[in-house]
């Protein structure tokens, strides 16, 4: 005899890097168990495919959350978490003053932790030779490149460069990134002038971020403190 079917809430979340909207779903106790290896593991390139399993579940499969950069990652992860658990989370804040053991509980109301800089977001057009008519079109680089980068645990930053190009252009074709070997691209990029790379860190640095700053007053010493929360890690619990 088949069980009976749970009812199954929905809402829409905004997909920036898409500039579009899709239905998700809360966690169920599936995504809370690959959340809760996740903090076990303790482990940043783990935290970050548990958050890419978990979206992916909640947007019934019509999202690769893997391929969208971070910042959207952070935040639907915590808009969902919010629809899932409850629109507050509580922190241990520690005074920053010398000699103070003070330490302060804090109830962060989740809505007010939003993306900043989404409306700063430079051009993401470069132009790199004017009269030719060579271009740079930028995106920002996925999650997944993001996770793997901190893996090396290597100061080399080819791997978020490379993924930040769109395509290259010029006055008379469009070269897609998946079109042209690695070898290439890399070629073609250590070419540029350092001005242009520039641009193009420029650009990568610029993203949103997830963040909320907190002002707080420290009862004991009466120090004035300030602690930035930021990304997710702190809202799988």
């Amino acid at each position: 005899m088949a069980l009976p079917q749970l009812d199954t809430p929905t809402f829409e979340l905004r997909v920036h890097s898409l500039n579009k909207d899709l239905k998700f779903r809360p966690f169920r106790v599936k995504e809370e168990k690959v959340l809760m290896l996740a903090t076990n593991e303790e482990n940043f390139g783990d935290m970050v495919r548990a958050c890419q399993q978990v979206v992916t579940n909640c947007s019934f499969g019509e999202l690769d959350a893997k391929t969208i950069p971070m910042y959207d990652l952070q935040n639907i992860f915590l808009r969902l978490r919010e629809k899932s658990i409850g629109e507050t989370q509580d922190f241990t804040l520690t005074c920053g003053g010398e000699g103070c053991d003070a330490r302060i509980n804090y109830e962060l109301k989740l809505p007010e932790m939003q993306l900043d800089g989404l409306e700063d977001i430079p051009n993401n057009k470069i132009t790199v030779d004017e009269e030719k008519g060579i271009g740079i079109s930028l995106k920002y680089p996925s999650n997944e490149t993001v996770a793997l980068v901190e893996e090396k645990d290597n100061s080399d930053d080819m791997d978020l460069i490379l993924d930040c190009i769109d395509h290259i252009y010029d006055e008379e074709q469009v070269y897609n990134k998946e079109d042209t070997s690695r070898e290439e691209l890399e070629e073609f990029l250590e070419s540029l002038p350092l001005e242009t790379m520039g641009e193009i860190r420029k650009y990568y640095f610029a993203q949103p971020v997830l963040e909320h700053v907190i002002d707080y007053k420290c009862p004991k010493c009466d120090r004035e403190n300030k602690v930035s929360i930021n990304g997710y890690e702190h809202f799988f619990a």
